[in-house]
């Protein structure tokens, strides 16, 4: 499962590489322009923090050193595992939450129409 939201993660970042935006009213198309504007985004760097496959990296540091970050004992007391590791997915909030607010807006249009087109 993780494996899969690593890939959408992945295509989202393709997808935001590719997306055209305005420069002083011009559509820019340039596939290297593109790419330079979104590297220069916060949303960016937020993006390829979350890609970043925090769980991997902490099984590679166990296997190398031995040691458990996320050891669930705490003296006699076995607590419950809390997977830390899928914090950095946080990060894409943003991008959900343009995809909210972009939904929301198409919905409320079309209602409009719908519920005027009844009545006219």
């Amino acid at each position: 499962m993780d494996a899969i939201c690593d890939i959408i993660f992945v295509l989202d970042i393709i997808i935001h590489i590719r997306t055209a935006y305005l420069d002083h009213g011009i559509l820019v198309l340039d596939p290297y322009k593109l790419a330079v504007n979104y590297r220069k985004k916060k949303e960016f760097r937020l993006d390829v923090m979350a890609v970043i496959p925090l769980g991997s990296l902490i099984e590679i540091f166990h296997s190398i050193t031995g040691f458990d970050i996320f050891d669930p004992y705490v003296g006699d007391v076995n607590l419950p595992t809390f997977h830390a590791s899928r914090l950095p997915r946080l990060l894409k909030f943003h991008t959900m939450s343009k995809f909210f607010q972009s939904t929301d807006r198409y919905v409320a249009r079309f209602a409009n129409v719908s519920v005027r087109g009844r009545y006219c």
